[in-house]
């Protein structure tokens, strides 16, 4: 992931090629990380968005809330 990131980064300054190849990664992984992007963000987006509401749900009970009911 981070390895990803650090060509995703550069790809502008070195090639990919390259960078694969000193980092020890595959070409079609890196692409595939690459395609997966706006998928990625979308469900960490999801995710922030469900957090927050599950807190508001936990502090307006007084915490009295357990997983089984906040779910329900």
């Amino acid at each position: 992931m981070i390895r990803f990131r650090f060509v995703d980064d550069h790809r502008t300054e070195y090639s990919v090629k390259r960078m694969c190849a000193v980092l020890t990664i595959h070409r079609s992984s890196y692409n595939a990380w690459r395609s997966r992007r706006e998928r990625r963000d979308h469900k960490a987006l999801s995710d922030a968005l469900l957090g927050v509401r599950i807190t508001e749900v936990f502090r307006q009970e007084n915490g009295c809330y357990g997983a089984k009911r906040i779910t329900a």
